[in-house]
C-alpha cells in the first residue's frame, strides 16, 4: 500500500474533514477518486468536479496497524529481511511508512539491498516513481525542510 500525506489534496482535506497531516491511500476510480484517511479509519469517494459522493468507515487490518505502530528501527529491519528485497505490498508500505516518517526511503531501500549493487538506473526509475517528487517538481507542494 501506497500513501501520502492528506495535505496534498488541498482544499479537499477540509472539505472532507481529513487533518493534513494524516496518512491518507488515494486511488482512482470511475466516478473520482476513493480517500482512504488511515488516521480516522474512513474512506471518502470525491467526484469529478470536486464533491464528496459517498463517505463510510474502514477499520484498519490489524497487520497494518501493527505495521504503523513499529519502530523506525524494527521498519528498517523488517525491510532489511532478505525476502522484501523485491517489491512487494509489504515492501511498499513499510517504505511509505518511513517517508511518512521523514526516514530517507531511498537509504532505507540501499539497507536492504545491501550486499546488492543498486545500479544507476534502477534508483533513476525509483525516483521517477515517488510521488512526492512529482509533486514538488511541478510545484504544488513544498520542498521538506
Amino acid at each position: 500500500m501506497r500513501f501520502e500525506r492528506a495535505i496534498i489534496l488541498g482544499i479537499f482535506c477540509k472539505q472532507m474533514g481529513i487533518s493534513p497531516q494524516a496518512r491518507v491511500e488515494i486511488l482512482p476510480v470511475k466516478d473520482g477518486l476513493k480517500i482512504w484517511d488511515l488516521e480516522a479509519e474512513s474512506q471518502h469517494i470525491l467526484g469529478l468536479s470536486g464533491e464528496t459522493l459517498n463517505s463510510i468507515q474502514k477499520p484498519l487490518p490489524k497487520t497494518l496497524k501493527t505495521l504503523l505502530e513499529e519502530s523506525d528501527n524494527a521498519l528498517k529491519e523488517r525491510l532489511s529481511d532478505r525476502r522484501l528485497r523485491k517489491w512487494s505490498d509489504e515492501r511498499e508500505t513499510i517504505l511509505s511508512e518511513l517517508k511518512y516518517r521523514g526516514i530517507d526511503a531511498e537509504a532505507a531501500a540501499s539497507l536492504a539491498a545491501k550486499s546488492d549493487q543498486w545500479n544507476r538506473r534502477t534508483r533513476g526509475f525509483a525516483q521517477w516513481l515517488d510521488l512526492s517528487r512529482f509533486w514538488q517538481r511541478i510545484g504544488l507542494r513544498d520542498t521538506p525542510q
